[in-house]
C-alpha cells in the first residue's frame, strides 16, 4: 500500500511539472507574439514616417523635414525608455533607410543648414543592428541629448552673434546716411550762402553803375 502511494505521488509531480512547462512554453509564445505584433505596428508606423518625409523633400519642405526627423528622435528615444528595444530598432531602421536613400536630395536640400543636418545625422547614427542591446540604445539617446542641448547652445549663440552683427550694420548704414544727409545740408546752405553773396554783389555794382 505503501509503495502504491509512492508510484501516486510521483505520477502526480510529474504531470504538474508537464503542465507547469507547458504553461511557461504557452506565456513565452504570447510574449513573443506580442512583442513581434508591437515591432510590425511600429514598423508600418516608420513607414508612413517616410512617406511624410518624402513628400516634404518632393515639396521642398526643409522645415517640415526638420520637424518630422525631430520626432522621429524622440519616438524613438521614448520607445528606449518604455524598454521596448526591438521596436525602437525596427522603427529607425525604416528612417533610416530612406534617408540613405535620398541623402543626395535632402544634401541638396538642407545645404548651408547646420541644425537639420546634425539632426539627420544623429538618426543615421541610431543604433539598430540585431546586436544593440538596451544598455547601447540608452547610452545613445543620453549621447544624442547631450549633443542637442549643446547644438541649441551653439545655435542660441549664433542667433545672438548674428542679431548683434546685424544692428551693428544698421547702426553704420544709419550713421553714415545721418552724415551724408549733414554733408547734402551743409552743400546746400553753403551753395544759398554764395549765391546770396553773388547776388548782392551783383546788386551794390549796379547801385554804382558798374
Amino acid at each position: 500500500m505503501k509503495k502504491f502511494f509512492i508510484l501516486a505521488f510521483a505520477a502526480t509531480m510529474i504531470a504538474f511539472a508537464s503542465c507547469g512547462n507547458k504553461t511557461t512554453t504557452q506565456a513565452d509564445s504570447v510574449d513573443s507574439t506580442e512583442v513581434g505584433a508591437e515591432v510590425e505596428a511600429v514598423a508600418a508606423e516608420a513607414d508612413s514616417i517616410a512617406k511624410a518625409l518624402d513628400t516634404q523633400l518632393q515639396g521642398k519642405d526643409a522645415k517640415g523635414l526638420e520637424t518630422t526627423i525631430q520626432n522621429v528622435q524622440k519616438t524613438y528615444a521614448e520607445l528606449v525608455a518604455n524598454g521596448k528595444i526591438e521596436e525602437a530598432k525596427a522603427y529607425a531602421s525604416k528612417v533610416k533607410e530612406f534617408l540613405e536613400e535620398n541623402s543626395e536630395a535632402i544634401s541638396t536640400l538642407t545645404s548651408g543648414n547646420a541644425t537639420i543636418t546634425s539632426i539627420i545625422n544623429t538618426v543615421k547614427s541610431l543604433p539598430t543592428t540585431a546586436e544593440t542591446t538596451a544598455e547601447e540604445a540608452a547610452a545613445a539617446v543620453k549621447s544624442d541629448v547631450n549633443n542637442a542641448v549643446e547644438s541649441t547652445k551653439a545655435a542660441a549663440a549664433e542667433r545672438v552673434e548674428a542679431a548683434k552683427q546685424e544692428a551693428a550694420e544698421k547702426a553704420a548704414e544709419k550713421k553714415e546716411e545721418f552724415n551724408k544727409n549733414v554733408e547734402e545740408k551743409k552743400q546746400e546752405i553753403n551753395q544759398k550762402a554764395t549765391e546770396a553773396v553773388n547776388n548782392a554783389t551783383q546788386k551794390a555794382l549796379k547801385g554804382l553803375g558798374l
